[in-house]
C-alpha cells in the first residue's frame, strides 16, 4: 500500500494509473478505523457513528478526510471540500478537488450513515 511509501519516492503516482491509485489508497485510509493500525495510531477516521447532529457529522468527516488526505497522502493537494447534496438522507457525499502529480481530479466520497462504509469515485464515476 502506498501510503507505508509516505517518506519513500513518490513515483507511485506517476502514469496513467495514478487516480485509480489515489482512489485505492483514499478508500483504504477512509475505511480504516482510527487507533487500530500497528504503524499509526492517528491513521485513518475517527469513529463518529454515535452522533446524531448531521451537521457535525459533515463537519467531522470534513475535517477527518482532510487531515487523511494531508497525513498520509502526499503526492494529493487538496484543493477543495464541500459536502453535496445527496438524494438520500441517510448518505453524506463529500466532493473533493485534488492535483495528483499536476492533473485536477474532482472525487466523491459517499458514506451510509448506517455503517460508514466509505465509497470513493473519481469524476468518471470509477
Amino acid at each position: 500500500m502506498s501510503i507505508l511509501r509516505k517518506y519513500g519516492n513518490h513515483s507511485y503516482y506517476h502514469g496513467e494509473q495514478s487516480t485509480k491509485r489515489v482512489l485505492q489508497d483514499l478508500h483504504n485510509v477512509l475505511n480504516a478505523k482510527q487507533g487500530y493500525a500497528y504503524f499509526d495510531e492517528n491513521f485513518g477516521v475517527d469513529d463518529i457513528s454515535s452522533y446524531t447532529d448531521r451537521a457535525y457529522v459533515v463537519n467531522q468527516v470534513i475535517r477527518e478526510v482532510t487531515r487523511n488526505i494531508e497525513a498520509y497522502l502526499p503526492a494529493v493537494e487538496l484543493l477543495d471540500i464541500r459536502e453535496t447534496e445527496n438524494p438520500r438522507s441517510d448518505r453524506i457525499t463529500i466532493e473533493a478537488k485534488c492535483r495528483v502529480q499536476g492533473q485536477l481530479e474532482e472525487i466523491q466520497f459517499i458514506t451510509d450513515m448506517g455503517s460508514y462504509r466509505w465509497q470513493v469515485l473519481d469524476d468518471a464515476g470509477g
